[in-house]
């Protein structure tokens, strides 16, 4: 008796599961920068309140200007600047009053 041939087996399908490759999330260096620079902002403006408390004019300007540069939209800057400008006006016009 002559063998039959036999018909080559069907190519299996074996399914694999699908890899998915997972990077760490990263979080934009912009959130970063500017959370680190309204900190700067906000310890500058501290400090302005702490020169205006004590009377050094030159001093808390110069933190406002500090803080003006870093983070210019801050609400806070202007209102400390009329604080600062209304009190000196005040001690110069004590100051220079006749008693």
């Amino acid at each position: 008796s002559r063998a039959v041939p036999a018909e080559p087996a069907p190519a299996r399908v074996v399914e694999r599961p699908v890899v998915v490759e997972r990077r760490p999330v990263e979080t934009a260096p912009v959130d970063n920068g500017a959370a680190m620079r309204n900190e700067m902002a906000q310890a500058f403006l501290r400090d302005a309140e702490r020169s205006l408390l004590e009377g050094k004019f030159d001093a808390a300007k110069t933190y406002l200007d500090s803080a003006r540069r870093i983070d210019p939209g801050n609400a806070r800057i202007d209102s400390l600047s009329r604080r600062i400008r209304e009190r000196e006006r005040q001690v110069l016009q004590t100051e220079t009053t006749i008693k």
